[in-house]
């Protein structure tokens, strides 16, 4: 499918070549401003949603507000859809339409030391000793 088409076949909801996206924009790095004072967002929802209006050929103008108004906000019509981290649920769904677009997964990084001392892998080896004889007494 060319642009052109695709620009042809936009949803009812952009109007006047322009779709309207609420969003939060303090969620790094789904959306977020790079700088304090900076007119515009970044991140990797603003990425997603600007091609997509590129797609239907209309510009993204975001409506930034908070989190808890975003979907009162969508209701009103005051913006066209919604992209700001937020889940999608059965309770959501019977009201809104969503598309899983992401999936994520939780983890935590940190800095590991230039070498391990022995005591740290003492204590991982008995405590997973300790583990294992704990799971076969059950």
């Amino acid at each position: 499918m060319s642009n052109a088409q695709a620009a042809s076949e936009h949803p009812g909801f952009v109007e006047g070549g322009v779709l309207k996206v609420c969003t939060a924009g303090d969620f790094p790095p789904m959306q977020y401003y790079k700088n304090p004072g900076d007119a515009d967002l970044v991140g990797f929802e603003v990425d997603v949603v600007n091609a997509i209006a590129k797609r239907w050929g209309a510009k993204t103008e975001f409506v930034v507000g908070d989190f808890k108004g975003l979907l009162p906000s969508l209701d009103s019509k005051r913006c066209d859809l919604v992209a700001s981290g937020i889940m999608i649920t059965p309770a959501r769904l019977e009201k809104y339409d969503g598309v899983p677009y992401s999936a994520l997964t939780w983890c935590c990084s940190c800095r590991a030391p230039m070498s391990r001392p022995r005591l740290r892998k003492t204590w991982t080896e008995r405590s997973w000793r300790s583990r294992r004889a704990r799971h076969t007494r059950r």
